[in-house]
C-alpha cells in the first residue's frame, strides 16, 4: 500500500521532474513523482533524445551501404529508446523516490488525487508541476496525426515517408531535415523568415546549409503558409506535414482548483521557481521560461533551493546549445550578430585545421571566439563534427567572467580540437 502523505509531490517525470525528484530526495524529503504516461517526456522519451540518437548513426555510417540499412539500424536505436524508462525507474528507487503511474488531478494546492491501481488522495507539504509542453500548430493548420504532424508521429512510424514537408526551418525542423534526408527521404524546408536558424550567424548556418543543399533538401524561405495546401496540395499520410516551432503548456488536470497566475498561457513563477500559489512550483517547459531540456534539468537539481526561498533561476543569456547536424553549430554566450557596439569586442575566428588535431582529421568548420576589450571571454561558437562534446563547460567560463590571461594560464590537452579557444587567446593576446 503506497503511503498517502508526502512532504514533495511531483507531476512530470520528464527531464524537470526527473532531476527534481532527485534533488529532493537528496536533499532528504520524502518525494513522490507521479507520471500518466511513460517517463521521459519530450527530452528523453518522445523528441529530443531520440532524434539526437538517430543523427548519431550518420557519425560513423561508411558501414552501411544504403539508405536502407541506415534505415533499420534507425528503427532499432529507436526501439532502445523504450529502454530508458526502466533506467528511469532504477535511478529513482536507488534515490529513494516513489515513483507513480496514473492522471493526477490537483484538489488543493496540498492534496492531489491519483487514478490508478495504487492511487487515493495524496497529501503533501510542496507541489510540484513538471508537466512539460505538447506540439501545437499555427492558425490555420491542425494537427491530426496522419497529414499533419508532429515529430512524435514522424520519430515512431514503421515506415518511411514517400516525401517530407517541414514547416520550420528552426533547431527541430533542420535536425530532422538532417536526419530523414540521409534516411534517403525527399524533403523540402518552409520557413517564413529570409533564412533558416534565425538568431544564428550566418556564418555559422552557411556550411550546414551547403550540407543539406548536397543531400537534396529544398528550402522555400521568406514564404507564410496560411494553409497545409498552400505548402503541397497532395499531402497525404505517405507525403505528411511535419508541424515544428509551435508548442503549448500541459495544464495538469485540477489546474483550476489552484488557478496559478499564467504569462503567455504558461505558469508564472517568482525566481525561486514558485507561482503565485504558496507552497506550488513549477519546473521546466510549462513555466515558459526557456523550451530546453538542460535548463529544465538545471531548474530541477535546484528546486529545493526554491523550497528555502533562494534564486533558482539563472542567466540563460550565456546558455551553451547545440544543434546535432553535421556540422554541428554549438556555442554559448553572445554571437557576433548580437553586439550592439561591436568596436568594443574582440572577435576572432580559429580554423579547426589550425589546431593539431583538426589538421591531421583535416577537419572543416570552425571556432569563432568573442572576448570584451577588457578581456572578458563574452561567447564562443563553433560549426564542425562534434564540438558539442567539448561546448558545455563555456557557459560556466562566460558566467564566471573567464578571461584571455585566464585561458592563456589553463592547460589544454594536446592535441585536442578545444585547443582552438587557446589559440583564440594567444591571437586576442597578442593583439592587447
Amino acid at each position: 500500500m503506497i503511503d498517502s502523505s508526502y512532504e514533495v509531490i511531483i507531476i512530470g517525470c520528464g527531464p524537470a521532474g526527473f532531476y527534481g525528484a532527485l534533488s529532493c530526495a537528496a536533499r532528504g524529503y520524502k518525494t513522490l513523482i507521479i507520471e500518466r504516461e511513460s517517463p521521459g517526456g519530450t527530452g528523453i522519451r518522445w523528441g529530443s533524445l531520440p532524434v539526437k540518437g538517430g543523427l548519431d548513426l550518420f557519425r560513423g555510417c561508411a558501414g552501411y551501404r544504403s539508405p536502407g540499412e541506415l534505415n533499420e539500424a534507425y528503427h532499432t536505436r529507436m526501439k532502445r529508446v523504450s529502454k530508458t524508462e526502466e533506467l528511469f525507474l532504477n535511478k529513482l528507487k536507488e534515490a529513494g523516490v516513489t515513483y507513480m503511474k496514473g492522471e493526477p488531478e490537483i484538489i488543493s494546492p496540498r492534496m492531489i488525487k491519483v487514478v490508478s491501481e495504487k492511487g487515493g488522495t495524496l497529501s503533501c507539504r510542496y507541489l510540484v508541476i513538471a508537466t512539460g509542453t505538447s506540439p501545437s500548430a499555427p492558425s490555420g493548420f491542425n494537427l491530426d496525426g496522419r497529414i499533419c504532424i508532429s515529430h512524435k508521429e514522424l520519430l515512431f512510424r514503421q515506415d518511411l515517408p514517400e516525401r517530407l514537408d517541414i514547416l520550420g526551418g528552426n533547431v527541430e525542423g533542420i535536425e530532422l531535415a538532417f536526419l530523414y534526408s540521409a534516411l534517403g527521404v525527399p524533403v523540402r524546408v518552409t520557413e517564413m523568415e529570409d533564412e533558416i536558424l534565425p538568431g544564428n550567424d550566418p556564418d555559422l548556418i552557411a556550411p550546414l546549409k551547403a550540407k543539406l543543399e548536397s543531400m537534396g533538401v529544398e528550402f522555400r524561405l521568406g514564404f507564410k503558409a496560411e494553409s497545409p495546401d498552400a505548402i503541397a496540395p497532395d499531402l497525404s499520410e505517405d507525403k505528411p506535414l511535419l508541424i515544428t516551432g509551435f508548442r503549448e503548456p500541459n495544464m495538469p488536470k485540477g489546474i483550476e482548483h489552484i488557478e496559478p497566475k499564467l504569462f503567455k498561457g504558461f505558469i508564472k513563477t517568482e525566481d525561486t521557481l514558485e507561482t503565485s500559489v504558496s507552497g506550488v512550483f513549477a519546473i521546466g517547459d510549462v513555466n515558459g521560461l526557456h523550451g530546453m531540456a538542460h535548463v529544465a534539468i538545471n531548474q530541477g537539481v535546484h528546486l529545493g533551493k526554491g523550497f528555502t526561498g533562494d534564486k533558482v533561476v539563472g542567466d540563460y543569456s550565456i546558455l551553451p546549445r547545440s544543434i546535432f547536424t553535421i556540422p554541428e553549430i554549438t556555442g554559448a554566450g553572445l554571437q557576433e550578430s548580437n553586439l550592439e557596439n561591436p568596436e568594443e569586442y574582440h572577435v576572432v575566428k580559429i580554423p579547426l585545421s589550425n589546431t593539431w588535431r583538426g589538421f591531421i582529421r583535416e577537419e572543416s568548420g570552425f571556432f569563432k571566439v568573442i572576448f570584451k576589450k577588457s578581456g572578458e571571454l563574452a561567447g564562443i561558437w563553433g560549426t564542425g563534427r562534434d564540438l558539442s562534446e567539448i561546448i558545455s563547460p563555456c557557459g560556466l567560463m562566460i558566467g564566471k567572467s573567464v578571461t584571455v590571461e585566464d585561458i592563456l594560464d589553463s592547460l589544454f590537452i594536446h592535441p585536442s580540437l578545444s585547443e582552438g579557444l587557446l589559440e583564440a587567446a594567444i591571437k586576442i593576446g597578442l593583439e592587447v
